[in-house]
């Protein structure tokens, strides 16, 4: 409908209706009013002419927008809402607003294009339309002629200059001289309501249809710059470089066939085959991180690492197709050969010095990639130089690992040290300190391949880098619920409460919303919560603290709220990990593995991916806080009594010993005696 609107207004024909260049105006009677109107007109035509720009420039942007905005599957409910959809609301709203201004504008046009009219006719003057009609006449009679010259097997360009003249002259004379060449019927004038009357185009008969090479006209698809030119910054890249492989020669064109791989309309891969798939990673028409990070991160999932290691050295040995030219071949060794060995080379450094893709027992592949580095046509390339060196490297026991350090030039706080170590005595803030220390140190051995087998995989029992993590959050919110059921009376198991929530709310201040989440799920416990007692006694400030963070892990719309405050912060933060498990199941829950016609279900890799760089993003600066050796050695003891049985049972009972059940008259006696009654 927006198309057919800005065509509509593209062919309304302003000057036929109103005078925004007046003739011989001084020859009226009310000439200045005619002025007047006629500066009042060149301002709304000013006015409506940028409105239609405005049109034209949301709708495009509007049809970028609408390109990168995907279905929302079952398997992503787990990102939110997409932002495409906020600045498509923006849009609608622009474009409501300047079809209000456009039709004010037409509105107004129309208003003093009768205005104009009847000053004309009460000075005796031929009415607008018709004047206007007569000057447009020079392209329909040019037209006629060239369909006549074409039906009669003439060039459609021999129409000479003095007969183009003679006809302009003519028109030009208006209604004094009538052309003689003017065979036309007379336009109908303008209705007396003040609205245009759209008259439908006439329909050229079949017999008189013309072809593009009929009429010397050459289409040729939209190139790459005029691409850029329309959609500025927002141009699809995937597009621009779809349509400059086109143009390219048929040698330096992919080699699999277009039906092996399935892109998304974002540019993504949506899936291939596995040979496709691995010729798209070593592709010499461009380089795309993005794909090749996710194929690393994840192609164990579809195929073993001497299927890949096999597929990237016959992609190496890439081979010339027959029947070519001596300079065909020299381009195609040059633009496409050299590309994809470069691509190759660089494809295996990757394995080798990225420690998340590689494990340590398959460290056998690094002998034949020495092997196949080794051969005298390949190690004269700069680049397998490189890469035999970290074979050699790693092979020697020198892992190239990830140099995670800490960025910031300012130096750690000054820590609280506490007089005497224990629980109340140490300061809430250095006491999250230094549980962040611990729990920042254990995030950061978590791997990516971890994360992949819990995904896949149901069993229960693991003992990897997410299984320590998980476990130390248990104990936490074990070491919570057991220091407050410990105590005997109320008010000192309100002290502990109090305690606690303050080191939530310091956590939360450092970004350790893991602490956060383990001491806030201690004091939620089932055994905890039904402390009524003890409940009283904390004060409406702690209370305060505690809701916070409560909100901030919220279960509602899929921990919708510590998304958006973990989307806010900046490295060193210590996530909660049980959000990143939850997506990664739903995706491999989600969605199937292979797509029809046996092709790997890339997209379902490539988000499992996001997922886990998402994760990884938070291991790149751990907190700089000053250990303190006595606290961290209390923490240990306190969490080194619990072990990974639950102890649930234990905590229920041990809280109705310190507050049992009340009948209803018994509580009900109780409150008035705390009330004053008795």
């Amino acid at each position: 409908q927006l198309s057919s609107l800005l065509v509509f207004l593209g062919d309304i024909h302003i000057a036929r209706h109103v005078d925004v260049e007046p003739v011989n105006q001084d020859k009226l009677a009310d000439g200045p009013q005619y002025s007047r109107s006629v500066d009042k007109a060149r301002v709304i035509v000013r006015s409506f002419e940028a409105t239609t720009q405005a049109l034209y420039d949301d709708g495009a942007v509007l049809l970028s927008k609408t390109q990168r905005v995907r279905r929302m599957e079952s398997c992503e409910a787990w990102r939110g809402r997409d932002e495409s959809y906020d600045a498509l609301e923006a849009l609608t709203s622009s474009l409501d607003f300047n079809l209000q201004i456009a039709r004010q504008n037409l509105e107004s046009l129309l208003l003093i294009g009768q205005e104009q009219s009847n000053i004309l006719e009460r000075c005796n003057k031929s009415p607008i339309e018709w004047r206007m009609s007569q000057r447009s006449l020079v392209a329909a009679i040019l037209a006629d002629e060239a369909l006549n010259r074409l039906s009669s097997d003439n060039d459609l360009y021999d129409t000479s200059i003095d007969d183009a003249e003679e006809i302009l002259k003519n028109v030009a004379q208006g209604d004094e001289q009538p052309s003689p060449v003017q065979k036309s019927p007379l336009p109908p004038p303008v209705p007396t309501s003040g609205k245009p009357t759209i008259t439908p185009r006439k329909e050229i008969p079949h017999w008189a249809s013309l072809d593009d090479e009929d009429l010397g006209l050459i289409r040729t698809p939209p190139r790459p710059d005029k691409i850029k030119a329309f959609f500025g910054d927002d141009a699809p890249s995937h597009y621009l470089i779809s349509r400059t492989a086109e143009t390219k020669p048929w040698y330096l064109r992919p080699n699999y066939d277009p039906v092996e791989v399935l892109i998304d309309p974002d540019g993504t891969v949506r899936g291939g085959t596995v040979p496709a798939l691995v010729e798209r990673l070593t592709a010499h028409e461009y380089a795309d991180p993005k794909f090749s990070r996710a194929f690393l991160m994840t192609y164990k999932s579809f195929m073993t690492l001497d299927d890949l290691f096999n597929l990237l050295v016959d992609r190496f040995w890439i081979q010339p197709p027959p029947n070519m030219s001596t300079q065909e071949l020299g381009d195609w060794r040059h633009f496409k050969q050299t590309i994809i060995r470069m691509r190759v080379i660089n494809t295996m450094k990757s394995m080798v010095q990225d420690e998340d893709v590689l494990e340590k027992e398959e460290f056998g592949i690094l002998d034949r990639m020495a092997e196949f580095v080794s051969r005298d046509d390949v190690i004269s390339i700069a680049a397998a130089k490189q890469l035999l060196s970290s074979i050699r490297r790693v092979q020697r026991g020198r892992d190239v690992k990830k140099i995670r350090t800490n960025m910031s030039a300012d130096p750690p706080p000054a820590p609280v040290v506490p007089k005497r170590i224990e629980l109340l005595d140490i300061d809430p803030l250095e006491l999250a300190r230094q549980l962040t220390i611990t729990e920042s140190q254990l995030y950061q051995k978590i791997r990516p391949s971890e994360c992949l087998q819990r995904s896949k995989q149901s069993r229960t029992e693991y003992h990897d880098g997410v299984a320590n993590f998980i476990r130390r959050s248990n104990r936490i919110a074990h070491w919570v619920t057991y220091s407050i059921l410990c105590k005997d009376d109320p008010r000192r198991r309100a002290a502990i409460m109090k305690q606690f929530i303050s080191v939530a709310d310091r956590c939360r201040l450092i970004q350790n919303f893991s602490t956060m989440m383990a001491i806030v799920t201690g004091l939620n416990s089932s055994p905890i919560h039904r402390l009524k007692r003890s409940w009283e006694q904390v004060s409406s400030r702690y209370m305060s603290q505690l809701e916070t963070c409560e909100a901030i892990i919220n279960s509602y719309k899929n921990y919708n709220n510590y998304r958006t405050a973990l989307a806010a912060v900046a490295p060193p933060c210590v996530p909660f990990v049980g959000v990143f498990l939850t997506a990664l199941t739903h995706i491999q829950d989600g969605s199937k593995d292979y797509l029809p016609g046996n092709l790997v279900n890339f997209r379902k890799r490539q988000k499992t991916s996001e997922v886990i760089q998402d994760l990884q993003r938070w291991q790149t600066r751990p907190h700089n806080f000053h250990p303190l050796p006595s606290v961290l050695v209390f923490i240990d003891e306190a969490l080194g009594q619990f072990g990974d049985q639950d102890a649930g049972d234990v905590f229920w009972q041990l809280s109705l010993e310190r507050e049992p059940k009340e009948k209803e008259e018994e509580r009900l006696a109780r409150y008035l005696h705390e009330s004053g009654f008795f």
